[in-house]
């Protein structure tokens, strides 16, 4: 799920986009509204939910990255290829390190005012 921060990565054709050049195969959901964080009481909350809709992880604040992406892989594998598979070509493990990347962000973010 994308929760976009700015203006910008609200553009369902911009997270599309995003999506392609990472490789990324699986449905990106966009929540303009933001209903996750304005009911999730952590940042970052991480959820991994299985092919069936159950939620088979819960991670609150940061790392344990490794952990994570292990789980996400063996989630995959278990639902099989009607729910997809990750790549084997290791594109899914470059692209957690590298992180989101929506074209020239420094530019797209030098135009965002933080409140305070």
């Amino acid at each position: 799920m994308h929760s976009p921060e700015f203006a910008f990565e609200k553009d369902a054709a911009n997270v599309a986009g995003q999506a392609r050049e990472l490789g990324v195969t699986y449905p990106v959901a966009l929540d303009n509204k933001l209903t996750p964080w304005n009911n999730n009481r952590f940042w970052p909350a991480k959820y991994l939910i299985d092919s069936h809709g159950t939620v088979r992880y819960f991670k609150f604040g940061e790392g344990q990255y490794a952990r994570t992406e292990g789980l996400i892989r063996t989630l995959l594998k278990q639902a099989g290829p009607v729910g997809g598979t990750a790549p084997e070509d290791g594109s899914a493990e470059r692209a957690t390190h590298q992180g989101p990347h929506f074209g020239d962000l420094p530019q797209q973010y030098a135009d965002q005012r933080v409140p305070g």
